[in-house]
């Protein structure tokens, strides 16, 4: 399943322990038939957000916050996880870095 993610996302292998990372987030968010629930519903007691789920290793753009009317309003990057609620990684395209955000606008069917 990881080198799955890591294939449709089109990235190397650097990124391996993100792409599980992410993968083990939707495990416990699955339906378990041994349990007959998903751990994150045993666990937490409620029914998980599922609208904070995006495909591994799509594009986004993340808002840039101290913006002018000179620079871009945003710059390009990739999801790579979910750090909490709302707080998202973010592999920066232009610096090579993972940042982390919340204001991000996501591509989901789009992977550069």
């Amino acid at each position: 399943m990881i080198t799955a993610s890591l294939i449709q996302a089109r990235l190397p292998p650097k990124f391996w322990s993100l792409a599980a990372y992410h993968n083990a987030q939707l495990k416990n968010i699955w339906y378990n038939k041994t349990i007959d629930t998903s751990p994150y519903i045993m666990e937490e007691g409620k029914i998980p957000d599922v609208s904070q789920i995006h495909p591994f290793g799509c594009f986004v753009i993340v808002k840039n916050t101290d913006t002018n009317k000179i620079t871009p309003d945003g710059d390009p990057g990739l999801y790579v996880g979910n750090k909490a609620t709302n707080i998202y990684l973010i592999y920066n395209i232009k610096s090579k870095k993972i940042v982390e955000s919340t204001h991000v606008t996501f591509y989901n069917n789009f992977f550069p």
